[in-house]
Order: C-alpha cells, then structure tokens, then sequence
C-alpha cells in the first residue's frame, strides 16, 4: 500500500484477513475496489478518506486482539497510516 512516506507490504493472508474486516463499513466498496485494482503486483492506492477509514478498522481489530494478535505487517500497515494521517494534518491518532 502506498502511503505518505512509504510503501508497506503485507502477506496475502494478512491482506484477505484485513479485507473480511471491512465488512460493512462505510466505504467498503471504494476499498475492495483499490485493492482489486492493485491486484498482487501493484501498490494499492487509497483517498485519504479510504486510509483513515482503513486505520479505524485495524485499530478496531487491535483492541479485540491486541497488537500480538494481528496478522503479519498489520502492525506496521497502522503505522504507516498513522503517519500518513499525521502528515495530512490529523494530529488525534495514537
């Protein structure tokens, strides 16, 4: 995923588990479309209102499994969004 100051790679396990938690979410068809798009070999490009939405959901899944719990490159996924954010402006995160 193309982020602000990087690009973040996560497994294809951890992104199928990251997109079953996008399950009725607003914006959940704008998601699953950019991931669609990218496919396996491109970087997934997201709206800035797709990006923090995609931080809710992970910080979301973080408070019922903790950090340990996540699946590979989750963690590092949020942190990245997470400076994303923060270089949009959004200074509440974390």
């Amino acid at each position: 995923m193309a982020t602000s100051r990087r690009e973040v790679r996560i497994p294809w396990t951890s992104r199928h588990a990251l997109l079953e938690r996008l399950g009725g979410v607003s914006r959940e068809k704008e998601i699953f479309e950019a991931f669609d798009r990218a496919g396996t070999s491109q970087s997934v490009v997201l709206e800035p209102v797709d990006k923090h939405m995609l931080l809710a959901v992970i910080q979301f899944w973080i408070a019922e499994v903790s950090l340990a719990g996540l699946p590979e490159g989750i963690d590092d996924l949020q942190s990245a969004l997470i400076d994303d954010a923060r270089d949009r402006g959004m200074t509440s995160l974390r």
